[in-house]
């Protein structure tokens, strides 16, 4: 029996149907009550950029869609999920 020591896991979730200005003023607002957790998993747009890293820990994005440029602004993630081998490809050549 194997057991692992406890690890805190923050699971923030996106603001969809929100124009891009509400997307930033909601991902502040989830950054500033998000606990301080060891690993943030993710697939916001604006939350990986405004997320203090000393609280995120590790930061788990997941793309739920082929990027459009805006994976060189998530050089602090630790991990990215693509959801398919051809947006793993556009992934890697954009950052």
């Amino acid at each position: 029996m194997v057991i692992y020591p406890k690890v805190n896991v923050a699971i923030a979730y996106g603001t969809f149907g929100c124009p891009p200005v509400m997307r930033r003023r909601a991902a502040r607002e989830v950054a500033a009550v998000l606990p301080e957790s060891d690993i943030t998993v993710t697939h916001s747009v604006f939350l990986p950029i405004v997320l203090p890293k000393q609280w995120a820990g590790a930061i788990y994005i997941h793309a739920a869609r082929y990027p459009k440029g805006q994976m060189r602004l998530y050089w602090r993630a630790s991990r990215i999920e693509a959801p398919s081998m051809d947006a793993a490809q556009a992934i890697r050549r954009q950052l």
